[in-house]
């Protein structure tokens, strides 16, 4: 049986924007995953995909990244999450709060 595990606006704080000052200074992102798996049969952690290991990848990507664009780090954490876990699918978007003044946020969506 297929199943969705899904994590919502994983706070991460990393340097992320083409702005000098957003380059200097640390802000907040919000990452939601969507993982397609083959639910487990059991009730082991080693028959699923551990949720707290798919945030360990993306904060990972994310500090080292230092990235410009919402596009280009999205990207990265799709294709992490997907060699490291290898989900049946994948859906991964990635929001900033603080890039918009009248906006609650902006981000990116990509799915394989």
């Amino acid at each position: 049986m297929r199943g969705t595990i899904c994590i919502e606006e994983y706070k991460i704080v990393c340097i992320i924007g083409v702005h000098p000052h957003e380059r200097e200074q640390e802000q907040e992102i919000l990452v939601d995953l969507e993982m397609e798996v083959e639910m487990a049969e059991g009730d082991r952690l080693e028959e699923t995909i551990d949720y707290e290991k798919a945030v360990e990848i993306c904060q990972s990507v994310a500090k080292k990244g230092k990235f410009f664009l919402l596009e280009s780090l999205t990207t990265a954490l799709l294709a992490a999450v997907r060699e490291k876990l290898k989900p049946l699918s994948l859906k991964v978007m990635v929001r900033k709060p603080a890039a918009l003044a009248r906006a609650k946020a902006v981000g990116v969506r990509l799915e394989i």
